[in-house]
Parts: C-alpha cells; structure tokens; sequence
C-alpha cells in the first residue's frame, strides 16, 4: 500500500516578520497515566526509567507517548 503524503505551503508574507506565531487550535491540556522504575547504582546514585502514556487524543490525530530516564544524585 502506497502511502501518500500532502504537505500544504504557505506564501510568504514579509509584513508578519518578527510576529509571534499562536496556535489556537492546538490543545493545551493532557491527562496522562504514568509508570517508572528507580534503581540504586550505588549509595548516592539512582538511575530511573518512566513511561507516561496520554489518555487525551490531540488535535484529534495522536495520543501523547513519553519515555524518560534519568540519572539522579543522593545529597
């Protein structure tokens, strides 16, 4: 299956230069389930892993998806 791609172009408009861009029709709130795992390396590391999973569709396409790790320090 062929999948096909439109991609919609806009004219340049010199007059709207330097002006900030609004996104009014893109959803500002998430609600999300979220999920994570921490391990000790030593006495004062940790390294972590989460998952957050957003229940909200946005702008009607997608669901939110984020996979973090971190690496922490016990003071």
């Amino acid at each position: 299956m062929k999948r096909t791609e439109v991609v919609k172009k806009l004219p340049f408009d010199p007059s709207l230069e330097g002006e900030k861009e609004t996104y009014s029709n893109f959803d500002r709130f998430d609600f999300s389930l979220n999920g994570g795992l921490g391990f000790d390396l030593t006495d004062q590391l940790e390294l972590n892993l989460r998952y957050s999973y957003g229940l909200i569709e946005r702008d009607d396409a997608y669901k939110t998806s984020v996979i973090s790790l971190g690496l922490g320090l016990k003071i």
